[in-house]
């Protein structure tokens, strides 16, 4: 394993402790949404530790080019007018290797746009880039 890969994996690790320090004291005071809230990023920084070790986060990451790539080839956005953070479209595009990409924004009528989230349609969640099951 490359000393890049093993300073991410101590990292990402080292992460997943200190989210799970969090979850004892938010547990023990009784705040049990944000409990749920750490054990998952625990859970996030555990595994993304794991996907480094085998190659496997990169097939999955998304980088910045890839979100404007699939932002420019987006034919028609979705709206999505009753989002309880605000009005939001979701965009699907695909990036320069294909990759179909999902990327939620908001943030309309002002200068910036606003990215909410962005990931690739999978199962079981999606059927297809454009069919929810």
């Amino acid at each position: 394993m490359k000393e890049t890969t093993k300073t991410l994996v101590k990292y990402r690790l080292e992460r997943a402790g200190e989210s799970l320090n969090d979850v004892r004291i938010l547990f023990k005071n009784g705040s049990l949404y944000s409990t749920v809230n750490r054990i998952y990023y625990a859970m996030f920084y555990s595994v993304n530790a794991i996907l480094v070790t085998c190659d496997a986060s990169d097939a999955l990451s998304v980088s910045v080019d890839d979100i404007k790539q699939a932002i420019l080839t987006v034919q028609e956005p979705e709206p999505y007018s009753n989002d309880p953070r605000g009005p939001s479209c979701l965009m699907v595009g695909q990036d320069e290797r294909g990759r179909w990409i999902h990327v939620l924004c908001g943030n309309f009528g002002r200068e910036n746009l606003l990215i909410i989230t962005v990931y690739q349609p999978q199962p079981p969640k999606w059927e297809d880039p454009f069919t929810r099951r």
